[in-house]
This record gives C-alpha cells, sequence and structure tokens, in this order.
C-alpha cells in the first residue's frame, strides 16, 4: 500500500505541477505526502507485525487523501481537482477490511470537505450542493461494497475453519488441494500414512507423493 501510495502521489505531482498549469499548487504539501510515503515504504520492511504495517498504510491513506482535499480546497473543487478526489475515495475505501473502517475514512472526508465548501464563498451554491451529494452518494455505494465485501470473506472464513475441523477431527487420512492437486491443507493421519509434514510439502503436487507411496508398496 505504502508503494502505491508513493508512486500515485507523484503521478498527481507530475500531472498538476507540469501539465495542469491553470490551477493552484502547493510545493510542501506534496513533499510531505511523498517524505511520509517513503517512510511507509521502509517501514514493511522494519516491522514484522502486519498489524503495525496495515496501519502504517491505513495512515498513508489518510494524509494522501488530505493532500487531495486541499488541492482542492484551494482550486474551489474545479472538476479536474474533483475527479481526483472521487477516484482517490474510491480507492482507498476499497481498500479497507471492514465497514467500520471505511465509514470512519469517509466521515473524515466529508468533515473536512464540509469545511473547505462552507468556508469558500467563491464556490456557486449549486456546485456545492453538487460536490456534496456526489461524496454522499459515492460514498453510500462504497461503503455498502465494502460491508458485502467483509461479510462474504467472514463467511470464507468460518467454512474455511468449519473444513479445517473437519478434516482434522477425520479419523481418514486428508489432504485438501486445488484444481490443478498442489497441497492446501492435510491432517495428522495423512501426515502419518505419507511420513511426512503437511507444512514442508504445501504447494507441491500430491501426485508425485501418490507415485512415491505406490512404488513403496511396491517394494
Amino acid at each position: 500500500m505504502a508503494f502505491i501510495g508513493v508512486i500515485t502521489t507523484i503521478i498527481f505531482a507530475s500531472v498538476f505541477w507540469f501539465f495542469w498549469t491553470d490551477g493552484v499548487e502547493l510545493f510542501y504539501d506534496r513533499v510531505a505526502v511523498l517524505v511520509f510515503g517513503l517512510f511507509c515504504l521502509v517501514s514493511t520492511h522494519v516491522f514484522k507485525s502486519q498489524k503495525t504495517i496495515y496501519r502504517i498504510g491505513n495512515a498513508l491513506f489518510y494524509v494522501f487523501t488530505f493532500q487531495v482535499l486541499l488541492s482542492n480546497a484551494l482550486n474551489h473543487f474545479d472538476n479536474d481537482y474533483f475527479i481526483t478526489l472521487i477516484l482517490t475515495i474510491q480507492a482507498v475505501t476499497i481498500a479497507f477490511r471492514n465497514g467500520k473502517q471505511a465509514l470512519a475514512y469517509l466521515l473524515f472526508v466529508m468533515a473536512i470537505m464540509g469545511v473547505a465548501i462552507i468556508g469558500d464563498s467563491e464556490i456557486p451554491i449549486f456546485k456545492k450542493g453538487f460536490v456534496v451529494a456526489s461524496v454522499v452518494m459515492s460514498g453510500g455505494m462504497l461503503y455498502t461494497i465494502v460491508e458485502a465485501k467483509g461479510a462474504f470473506q467472514r463467511s470464507m472464513k468460518l467454512r474455511q475453519k468449519i473444513l479445517s475441523t473437519i478434516v482434522t477431527k477425520t479419523e481418514t487420512a486428508v489432504f485438501l488441494t486445488d484444481f490443478e492437486g498442489n497441497i492446501i491443507d492435510g491432517n495428522p493421519r495423512a501426515e502419518k500414512l505419507f511420513e511426512l509434514e503437511v507444512d514442508k510439502v504445501r504447494g507441491e503436487n500430491f501426485s508425485e507423493f501418490r507415485v512415491a507411496e505406490l512404488t513403496r508398496e511396491k517394494d
């Protein structure tokens, strides 16, 4: 995530610095986001905890979104800038694991955007309404998608847990494989029968062990 954030920052900065000369651009805000993004990128190699890395990535999302909101505010939510905001909201919201995180992020966006719009007297009333309505509708749809994604993932984890329990408790030797026959998991009975450890053969093709077992039986 950190790598994507750094690359996106560079692309956005390049486009609006060198190609879009009609807008108002700051320098320090993009540099700050870029430095923080690089810090996050380095952190992925320093910290071992996946939870810590995930939190750092989420922080980068917030910082990057704030920078996009700042650019929009400076340019009175001009259409070109507003498109980047919508794209940013979509990309970031979908990346969250559950609806709670997505909702917190969307409320953050709406709060900052609301302050910026209310305090900008140069934006016509109808445009303010359009911007708010667009973000609210987009945010609502994205929140629904994230909630559905979270429900699906929870359902899949529950099914995997049930299947794993059944496989582990059964007295029959069982290997779980994908469609190509590569080993995904196995139970203690299978380990004993084939005299191997599942963790060491995970990802290898089951047919190799079956052939070896048949050869050993013939001998």
